[in-house]
């Protein structure tokens, strides 16, 4: 919007399900390619424990950064549980997300029984379909 000559950032003030059905749809269209190619399967397969963490501090450190940046740096601190739970439900959706799809095409179960090698392949995807339920949250 815009308000006298200056350009006026839309804060979110409320959390619902249609927000969470945003980052689902962003979390298939970024994840979907990568769920059925054997390279991403034998990558995830061969990360060490460090490299996984990493992932996931990469993955954590991408929301901070991109829902601080995009909509809630004027934001104030009684409002800061708003930030925790948007950042909390696109982990938790990227992840199940990712899993769902790994499954429902018989990934995982399937070509992957190994409940190690699963948890790191939805690591692994969980980045991108992170990137894309962020996204999608942010858009409005």
């Amino acid at each position: 919007e815009k308000l006298s000559g200056k350009f006026h950032l839309h804060i979110p003030t409320k959390f619902n399900i249609n927000d969470v059905a945003q980052q689902i749809v962003g979390a298939m269209i970024l994840s979907l390619p990568f769920t059925v190619t054997q390279e991403a399967w034998d990558l995830a397969n061969q990360l060490d424990i460090y490299r996984i963490f990493l992932i996931i501090f990469i993955t954590l450190l991408f929301d901070v950064l991109l829902i601080y940046f995009s909509k809630f740096q004027q934001i104030d601190i009684s409002n800061i549980v708003l930030v925790f739970a948007r950042m909390f439900s696109i982990i938790l959706v990227s992840y199940i997300a990712t899993a769902a799809v790994l499954y429902s095409i018989g990934v995982i179960g399937n070509q992957i029984t190994d409940p190690i090698w699963a948890l790191k392949l939805v690591i692994l995807i969980g980045l991108p379909a992170n990137i894309g339920a962020a996204t999608a949250d942010i858009l409005k």
